[in-house]
């Protein structure tokens, strides 16, 4: 999840799914302390079904990253969702962890799966220096591009006409998870293949989601972008030709530029492959209607055995299109030793 924030903070502004902090919340006797539960608060009420980010440590400007500063924050992810429980309703999923970014540590929020709007304060608010009421029992928020408001009456229609009006659009899509030998330069050299995704839309109107694949660790697997596996085998390749009989034989490969559009983060448990939004889309994936994207990931996650192995996971889409939280399929496939 890491990769997925360094990209944001690298290519997204601020806007109704992130916000840019310079300094972490803070519980206790601070005086500030509800600007947690205002900000939080705002960020679930916007219609908006995809993850929000909160990312702590960065200064902005005009909404852009500018600069950074290390994170230094005494309170963990169950203070933080204990002083929400008690103050918001209902419950709000969310995750508070630190990475590193550059030579800083730096914290984020991601706030997921908050669907059952409205949320509102289930306590007064007050200011915990002059006492004054902030907010009372039944008020709420939401954030409207880069904006934080009072909920209005219209609000509340426009959230109770969309539960019982928007249908869950999950049954319009047929997912399917498959792995081919890659036809790449160098990569077809040492018979590599590569996972993919298929995704067909059946219905008669477009739909837009974000997608993750999610392919569980194992000893024998290892899991690389394109330019990362063709960066490898180009050492492996330019080592080989330094020798004076070698089974390689050939030129050597020097890819091109990153092209960022396939991030992996490594984590304990999985690689977690998505691919990344550009910046004047509000999904990853668009389908129009009665279409399908044959390689969602464009061939380029790499997948490397070093001994016959099952591969197998989750893939993930999100979408405001689905109403009743994200689509996941599990998917298990087997491969044999690579070279």
């Amino acid at each position: 999840m890491s990769r997925t924030v360094e990209n944001i903070i690298k290519n997204d502004c601020e806007s109704q799914v992130l916000d840019f902090k310079r300094e972490p919340y803070q519980l206790g006797k601070n005086p500030k302390k509800y600007e947690l539960l205002k900000d939080f608060c705002a960020f679930v009420n916007n219609p908006s079904n995809l993850d929000k980010y909160i990312i702590i440590g960065v200064n902005e400007h005009e909404g852009r990253a500018l600069s950074f500063r290390t994170v230094n924050n005494d309170v963990d992810e169950a203070g933080y969702q204990q002083y929400i429980y008690q103050n918001i309703e209902p419950p709000i999923t969310f995750e508070y962890k630190s990475f590193q970014y550059q030579s800083y540590t730096l914290s984020y929020f991601r706030i997921f799966n908050n669907t059952k709007r409205p949320y509102l304060f289930k306590s007064d608010i007050k200011d915990p220096i002059t006492n004054k009421l902030l907010f009372r029992i039944g008020d709420g928020l939401i954030r409207r591009g880069t904006s934080t408001e009072r909920l209005t009456r219209n609000d509340f229609e426009e959230i109770y006409a969309a539960r019982y009006k928007d249908i869950d659009r999950k049954s319009d899509l047929v997912i399917t998870c498959y792995i081919e030998k890659s036809k790449e330069e160098i990569i077809s050299n040492f018979n590599l293949d590569f996972i993919d995704v298929k995704v067909e839309n059946m219905s008669t109107k477009s739909i837009g989601f974000d997608i993750e694949l999610r392919i569980k660790k194992s000893k024998n697997l290892v899991v690389l972008t394109m330019f990362d596996a063709k960066t490898e085998l180009r050492k492996i390749q330019h080592k080989a030709n330094q020798m004076p009989t070698g089974s390689i034989s050939g030129p050597l490969y020097y890819p091109d530029l990153n092209p960022l559009n396939i991030s992996i983060d490594d984590t304990e448990d999985h690689f977690i492959a998505s691919k990344i939004m550009l910046r004047d889309k509000t999904n990853s994936v668009i389908l129009g209607q009665k279409s399908k994207d044959e390689s969602i990931f464009n061939k380029e996650i790499i997948i490397y055995a070093q001994a016959p192995v099952t591969v197998s996971g989750e893939i993930i889409l999100k979408s405001d299109s689905f109403t009743e939280g994200p689509l996941i399929k599990e998917f298990s496939l087997s491969i044999e030793k690579s070279f």
